[in-house]
């Protein structure tokens, strides 16, 4: 018989309605994905990505769920196990209709 492993913490913590493209968010998001939390950190700490700060955010405030025992910032294995990261369809601004705009009166072509 194999003894099972021991139970990774999860943690799940949602960034919503950030205005910028999720092209962008992802090509952060894949830096750090499947890596340790502490490894992750430094990682969006050193990139030059706008959307390496709002990650940064998610990600503390994700290590921040599971608590002072599950985490130090110090200790390379932590038990925070890995980073599973997603990125779901983005928030878009709703069109307006002719009807509210210019083109309504005429000024608009």
């Amino acid at each position: 018989m194999t003894t099972p492993a021991t139970p990774a913490i999860a943690a799940q913590a949602i960034l919503r309605f950030l205005r910028m493209s999720p092209q962008k968010v992802r090509l952060v998001i894949d830096l750090i994905r499947g890596r340790r939390a502490a490894e992750a950190l430094q990682i969006l700490r050193f990139t030059k990505k706008r959307a390496a700060h709002d990650i940064e955010k998610v990600l503390r405030s994700a290590i921040a769920m599971v608590g002072p025992c599950g985490f130090t910032p110090g200790e390379s294995g932590s038990t925070l196990a890995s980073c599973t990261c997603r990125l779901s369809k983005p928030w878009t601004r709703p069109r307006a209709s002719c009807a509210w705009t210019s083109c309504r009166y005429g000024s608009a072509t």
